[in-house]
C-alpha cells in the first residue's frame, strides 16, 4: 500500500520501504538508480526482494546513468559505482589499485569540475583504509585545491580519522579538537553530533550536556544544513537525564519541543508510521521522567499513550508496572511486571528481580512465586506453537567476517560441528 504523501510503501506487516523514485519525465533519479543498483549488491532491498549478487550489473546501471540522465557526477553515484567495481574485481589490493587509477584518470578528464573533485575525494576518504597512505595524502592534497573551503577534503579526512578511533575517550578528544580547528566547516554540525553520541556512549552526562549545547549552537547558526540525527540527539539527551535522575523537567521540555519540531519538519519525507513511532518513544521516556518525579498518574497517562506502539517492548510494561504499583493497583502492576520480565530484553535480570521483590511483598512466598513464574513461562511457550523447522536442513549460503576481519563462507564449515552461542547481555 503506497502512501501518496511520501515515497514509502507499507508492506501491510508494519514495515515501510522506500521505493524507486523518478524525475518529472519518468526517468529514475539518483536515489532510484542507487536503489536499483543496490538490489544486485547482495543486500536485500527491500527485505522481501532477493536477487543474485551481480556487481557487474550494479556497475552497469550506474555507468549507464552518465549517458541517459547525466547524473554521473552526482557524488553518491560515483562513490557507489567505484565501490561496486572494487567488489566486482575481488575487493583486494589489485582491485583497489585499479579503482584508484580510474579515479585519477576521471579527475584528470575533469580538471576544473568541483563536483568531480569532491566526489573523488569523498570516495578516497570513505575507503581510506583500502588505499596506500601515500595515494590518499597525494590525491586529497590535489583535489582539495578544487573544492570550496567550507567543504575542505583535508578537514573531511581528519574528521573521518577521528570517527574511526575505537576508544570513546580518545575519540571524544579528537572530535573536540576537530571542532575547535574547523568551526566553519560544513560537517562541523555532524562532528558536534558525533561528539555528543560519544559522550552518550560513555554515559558522561556533563560531557554530553556540553556537546549538546555545542550542537544546538551549530545548527542554529547554520539553519540551511539539515542533520537527520537531530531528533535522535534530542531524544538521547533527554534519556540520559532520565537515566541519571537529573533535570527531569528539562528532559520533558526537550522532548516536547523536539516533538513539535518533528511534526513541523518539511525537509524530509516521513510516513505517518514513523511519526507515530517517535511520538510513542518520546511518551515512554516522558513516563519514566514522571515516575522519577513521583508523579505516577502523569507517568501512567504517558505510558498508556505509548503502549499501542511499544507493546512488544519490555520497558513500557515495566513503566506501567511501576506506575500501577505507585497508585496502589497491585494486581495490574503484577501483570505488567510479569510482561516485562518474560519479554526479551537487555534488562531481563533487572526486571525479573523487581518482579520477584514485588510478588514476595504483596502476593506470596518464594515457592509460590517460582510456581507462578514457571506456569507463565510454560503457557507462553505453548501459545507460541513452536515447531522446529531447521532440523536436518543444509546450512544457508552465508558469508561470515571474523573479529579479525577475515572472511569465509558457510560452505567452508561443511562436515564440521559448529556451535552457535546465542547470549543475552542481561
Amino acid at each position: 500500500v503506497k502512501d501518496e504523501k511520501t515515497n514509502l510503501v507499507d508492506d501491510n506487516e508494519g514495515q515501510l520501504w522506500d521505493v524507486v523514485t523518478c524525475d518529472v519525465n519518468g526517468e529514475k533519479n539518483p536515489g532510484g538508480l542507487l536503489m536499483q543498483a543496490a538490489t544486485y549488491s547482495g543486500n536485500a532491498w527491500p527485505e522481501k526482494i532477493h536477487r543474485p549478487k551481480d556487481y557487474s550489473k550494479a556497475v552497469s546501471i550506474l555507468k549507464a546513468a552518465n549517458a541517459t540522465g547525466g547524473w554521473m557526477r552526482f557524488t553518491e553515484l560515483l562513490v557507489q559505482m567505484w565501490h561496486y567495481e572494487a567488489l566486482q574485481d575481488g575487493d583486494n589490493a589489485y582491485a583497489w589499485t585499479k579503482v584508484g587509477k580510474e579515479i585519477e584518470l576521471f579527475v584528470a578528464d575533469h580538471p576544473a569540475d568541483k563536483t568531480v573533485a569532491f566526489s573523488a575525494g569523498t570516495f578516497i576518504i570513505r575507503y581510506e583504509d583500502r588505499f596506500p597512505a601515500e595515494f590518499v595524502q597525494r590525491n586529497i592534497k590535489v583535489l582539495d585545491a578544487n573544492v570550496e573551503p567550507k567543504n575542505s577534503l583535508r578537514a573531511q579526512l581528519e574528521y573521518a580519522g577521528a570517527e574511526r578511533i575505537r576508544n570513546p575517550g580518545e575519540r571524544a578528544k579528537a572530535l573536540q579538537a576537530f571542532i575547535n580547528k574547523y568551526p566553519d566547516y560544513s560537517m562541523t554540525g555532524y562532528a558536534t553530533g558525533s561528539l555528543f553520541m560519544t559522550f552518550y556512549e560513555l554515559k558522561d552526562l556533563p560531557g554530553a550536556e556540553s556537546a549538546f549545547a555545542q550542537y544546538r549552537e551549530t545548527i542554529a547558526r547554520d539553519k540551511d544544513t539539515f542533520n537527520p540525527n537531530t531528533h535522535a540527539i534530542y531524544q538521547m539527551m533527554a534519556e540520559l537525564y532520565v537515566d541519571n535522575g537529573q533535570k527531569l523537567e528539562t528532559a520533558i521540555k526537550l522532548l516536547s519541543e523536539d516533538l513539535e519540531s518533528l511534526r513541523a519538519e518539511t525537509r524530509v519525507q516521513m510516513g505517518s508510521q514513523f511519526l507515530t513511532a517517535m511520538e510513542a518513544s518520546y511518551a515512554e521516556i516522558t513516563a519514566r521522567a514522571y515516575l522519577k518525579l513521583h508523579k505516577p498518574e502523569a507517568a501512567l497517562a504517558e505510558a498508556r499513550k505509548a503502549l499501542p506502539v511499544l507493546n512488544t517492548r519490555a520497558q513500557i510494561h515495566f513503566d506501567l508496572a511501576q506506575a500501577y504499583a505507585a497508585i496502589g493497583e497491585k494486581r495490574k502492576a503484577l501483570e505488567e511486571y510479569f510482561e516485562a520480565a518474560l519479554m526479551p530484553s537487555n534488562k531481563d535480570l533487572e526486571y525479573r528481580a523487581e518482579l520477584q521483590r514485588f510478588y514476595l511483598k504483596n502476593f506470596g512466598n518464594e515457592k509460590q512465586y517460582e510456581a507462578e513464574l514457571n506456569r507463565r513461562i510454560a503457557a507462553r511457550f505453548a501459545a507460541a506453537n513452536y515447531v522446529p523447522k531447521l532440523l536436518d536442513q543444509p546450512a544457508p549460503a552465508l558469508e561470515f567476517t571474523t573479529i579479525r576481519g577475515e572472511k569465509f563462507e558457510a560452505a567452508a564449515l561443511s562436515g564440521k560441528t559448529v556451535v552457535i552461542n546465542f547470549w543475552s547481555p542481561g
